[in-house]
């Protein structure tokens, strides 16, 4: 059967909403019983359409992996990446979806207090973070230490960043895996990109170190 991506982007989306869910985050079986549930299938599903779609669609994945991950008592998600451009559209999305993204950047110096305060309240459900600010400074120490339940999830974005072999190599962005490597094994590290070669993917194996699954 053809499936029309946007449409069950869109479906799946709806059904991470407070409305749709059982109170532990879980998709109920029945409208008339939110206490008899269905088997954890929308991250599977997510992932099917993600794929369905040519992988392109980043904000969609991590929206719905915080979304899914919040739901079950999930701390917040660390999103490091260089588009900060195209901040103003993921926060249109995540509202969607009743998350809400904070930015931690060179332009809002003003706002740091103001974060730390929000993570400490576990208000912030995504954390995005521009590399520069990331790697010139230990705001990660300054940032993380008071989230009463640590972080859910870390993402790399654009990781092809980090490789000599990509086509946008940041030598600054190399540091941004030490933060991947120092969070606690039990947190998913999620590295992300669209324009990756067979070089680039090795060298981002090699530098992640560890156990790496190549999805």
């Amino acid at each position: 059967a053809h499936v029309d991506p946007a449409f069950a982007k869109n479906q799946l989306i709806l059904m991470c909403r407070e409305w749709a869910q059982h109170p532990d985050g879980q998709l109920p079986a029945y409208e008339w019983d939110f206490g008899d549930v269905n088997p954890p299938v929308h991250a599977w599903a997510a992932w099917q359409v993600f794929v369905a779609d040519g992988g392109w669609d980043h904000e969609f994945l991590v929206r719905i992996a915080t979304k899914l991950l919040r739901s079950k008592g999930a701390g917040p998600t660390l999103l490091l990446s260089p588009a900060i451009h195209s901040l103003r559209q993921s926060l249109v999305l995540a509202d969607r979806i009743g998350l809400r993204i904070i930015p931690l950047n060179s332009t809002n110096p003003e706002e740091w207090a103001t974060v730390k305060e929000a993570l400490r309240q576990e208000v912030c459900d995504i954390l995005l973070v521009s590399p520069e600010r990331l790697t010139s400074h230990n705001y990660l120490t300054f940032l993380l230490s008071d989230i009463p339940s640590g972080l859910g999830l870390v993402v790399n974005d654009e990781v092809h960043c980090v490789s000599e072999w990509g086509h946008d190599f940041k030598p600054e962005y190399r540091r941004l895996l030490r933060i991947s490597r120092s969070v606690p094994r039990t947190v998913p590290v999620l590295a992300m990109t669209s324009t990756a070669n067979a070089g680039v993917v090795s060298d981002v194996r090699t530098q992640l170190g560890g156990d790496v699954e190549l999805i």
